[in-house]
């Protein structure tokens, strides 16, 4: 009995330490890039998207938050893999006020929302057209320590009643 309980509380901690967003991928456009969608807002204007990357900054307007992000294509569990090649940067626009020590520079996300424009800015010294997406939900990754790997640990414990 008491191995049973411990092998189901052991299973409940696994799932816990893997958990992340819970979009379903099925609904949004994800095959395309901000790259892309920037080139043909047209095309793309409207449509629904999942797209996760590195924030590069925040400004906090009168009504909403406004990200810029590095976008990087997703893993299985929806996190931007930013050991993969960067695919564009694009501008998360959400309704109301998110603390920017939270969402500080260098933390990554996930968002959904839809397309709705391309806003004129700058790269360094070079002209870039950024895609808006109008945020519908968004996931804050924790931050990771050391190693980009997941890892899994075990132990065994011992009782010598003597």
């Amino acid at each position: 009995m008491k191995i049973t309980l411990g092998l189901v509380l052991a299973s409940f901690l696994l799932v816990a330490c893997v958990s992340g967003p819970e979009f379903d991928s099925a609904v949004y456009l994800q095959r395309s890039t901000p790259e892309q969608a920037a080139n043909d807002i047209g095309v793309y204007r409207g449509t629904k998207v999942l797209w996760g990357g590195l924030l590069l900054s925040s400004t906090t307007l009168e009504q909403s938050t406004q990200f810029e992000l590095l976008a990087y294509p997703l893993d299985s569990k929806q996190r931007p893999n930013t050991a993969k090649t960067a695919l564009g940067r694009f501008i998360l626009v959400l309704d109301g006020f998110l603390e920017p020590f939270d969402y500080a520079e260098g933390r990554v996300i996930t968002a959904t929302g839809r397309l709705t424009e391309t806003k004129e800015g700058v790269v360094g010294a070079a002209r870039y057209q950024f895609p808006v997406v109008e945020a519908e939900d968004i996931y804050l990754w924790p931050k990771r320590s050391g190693s980009s790997e997941p890892r899994v640990q075990f132990g065994f414990g011992f009782i010598f009643d003597g």
